[in-house]
């Protein structure tokens, strides 16, 4: 569906909640393709692909507030979205916080926020089951002691979003995503599960899992990070099991100096335990 329907279809829902007596109003109207798959040592266990919509009300009454979302577009369907979420308002405890933002603080940014790349959409069935295969095949060969799996996991969507209130604010952008993980077990004398996954909204940055000495390889055994760096094996250090958030924090920012600190020292893609 073209962006500019998705906004007209949220401005007529914004318009509908006004006419019926809401004091304010803004919807939300979202149609997408998503996509999941989960494997284990090699065998697919979970395939699930899909299309989707949602519309979505929130309308106000005062300082009184509710929600309702459906999945059914119709006009017969807007119309009972529209006075139940009133009725749900009218019963409902008020809150002073709750309302539309400022008008003066709404506006619209021309460029392009690059939330969309064409790739994830591009890719075939066969290409996102490949993705999470060779993550777990890399976590596997990274050490001998990795003898097991919980298995990998891939996922990929893409849609567009629009957004209108009653202020007069009307937008809509595309987005796409892609999130590839895996979880190994590692076994010598005991045994250590681990995992590591990566979000992009190109399927290029999120990997073939085999590309790049960071990605995919899942230490097992105890390593200090000072052990890991003096063995120059940048592979096993990006993986390691560390158990505390320090020492997490202190091998990415020793591995990695140029990459712009978060919360635990990482950017958009992260190698968390």
């Amino acid at each position: 569906m073209p962006n500019n329907s998705l906004e007209q279809i949220a401005s007529d829902l914004v318009a509908r909640a006004t006419r019926a007596g809401a004091t304010a109003a803004d919807a939300v109207a979202r149609e997408g393709d998503e996509f999941s798959t989960t494997l284990r040592l090699g065998k697919i266990e979970n395939l699930k692909e899909a299309a989707s919509k949602v519309v979505g009300l929130r309308v106000l009454l005062g300082a009184r507030s509710a929600t309702t979302f459906s999945s059914d577009f119709s006009e017969s369907s807007v119309a009972r979205l529209v006075e139940r979420t009133l009725a749900m308002a009218r019963v409902t405890s008020e809150d002073p916080a709750s309302g539309l933002p400022d008008a003066e603080l709404l506006g619209r940014y021309e460029g392009d926020l690059q939330l969309y790349s064409g790739d994830v959409a591009e890719l075939t069935t066969e290409d996102r089951i490949e993705f999470a295969r060779r993550a777990e095949a890399a976590a596997l060969r990274a050490d001998p002691r990795i003898k097991n799996s919980e298995g990998a996991w891939f996922e990929a969507s893409v849609g567009t979003r629009a957004y209108a209130n009653s202020l007069g604010f009307v937008g809509s952008y595309r987005g796409s995503y892609c999130a590839v993980s895996v979880a190994p077990i590692a076994q010598d004398g005991g045994m250590q599960r681990d995992y590591w996954y990566s979000v992009a909204r190109r399927a290029g940055v999120a990997g073939p899992p085999s590309v790049g000495p960071k990605n995919f390889y899942l230490a097992a055994g105890p390593h200090s990070p000072d052990d890991i760096l003096r063995s120059g094996n940048r592979a096993l250090a990006a993986g390691a099991c560390f158990r505390s958030r320090a020492r997490r924090r202190h091998l990415s920012q020793r591995l990695f100096p140029d990459r712009q600190a978060g919360p635990e020292g990482g950017g958009a893609e992260r190698h968390h335990r």
